[in-house]
């Protein structure tokens, strides 16, 4: 591709780093809504990402939205459909905070066991084993200073660097933006791409195709500088 020599220049480059996460057993086991609740009072904030994120963590998830594992397991194990539905409305990417997330569980579940007197468990076995998760981000050795070496640069990524930079990162912002979407626009004056890749669902797709999709998008906008 011949190189576009009208191209923004940012004051910073995106460095492109990868997500990986050691999931780590925490010798905890729920067995009741209200051994939930208790539970979700005090864990430390691992352990909410790795039970509300575990869709994202597999980078390849494809399909309906899915629900957050306290949901299934409301559903599945202790056959509280409605305690389940209530669990599942938590939309992890629209969160700028996990504190946040367990702000929203502990008040769905104090709010349920108020109006429910009954304290069903599950059936030995059934128990939710907690996990926690131990986040760390490495170097791909990639980085950008235009849209063209953004577009190459992301062309060698993998999933792992996508939801880091396209989804986890929105943990990390007040405003729930993602790197990808704060970099282009305010470093080099793309806002409409910003908006088109902060608006990528990854419940309905694979990380791959949302790659594709947001090189599709890049490509275009270079093609449209030429």
């Amino acid at each position: 591709m011949k190189k576009i020599n009208n191209l923004k220049k940012a004051k910073n480059p995106f460095v492109f780093y990868a997500r990986l996460s050691l999931t780590l057993a925490t010798g905890k086991a729920v067995s009741s809504a209200r051994n939930l609740l208790e539970i979700l009072r005090t864990c430390p904030d691992s352990v909410i990402y790795a039970h509300s994120h575990r869709f994202l963590q597999t980078h390849q998830f494809a399909g309906t939205s899915p629900a957050n594992d306290f949901s299934l397991w409301a559903s599945h194990a202790l056959g509280d459909e409605e305690l389940a539905e209530k669990l599942g409305v938590i939309e992890p990417l629209s969160y700028s905070s996990l504190d946040q997330i367990r702000k929203d569980l502990v008040s769905i579940l104090s709010r349920h066991l108020e109006s429910h007197t009954d304290n069903r468990s599950v059936s030995p076995g059934q128990e939710l084993h907690l996990l926690s998760s131990v986040r760390f981000s490495v170097s791909t050795g990639l980085k950008a200073w235009d849209l063209e070496e953004f577009q190459k640069s992301l062309q060698k990524s993998s999933p792992a660097t996508i939801y880091l930079h396209a989804f986890e990162s929105r943990l990390r912002s007040a405003q729930g933006i993602s790197d990808f979407s704060k970099w282009l626009e305010e470093e080099i004056g793309e806002p409409d791409l910003a908006k088109k890749i902060a608006e990528l669902d990854p419940h309905a797709q694979t990380l791959s195709k949302i790659k594709e999709e947001i090189l599709e998008m890049t490509q275009q906008r270079l093609e449209a500088k030429k």
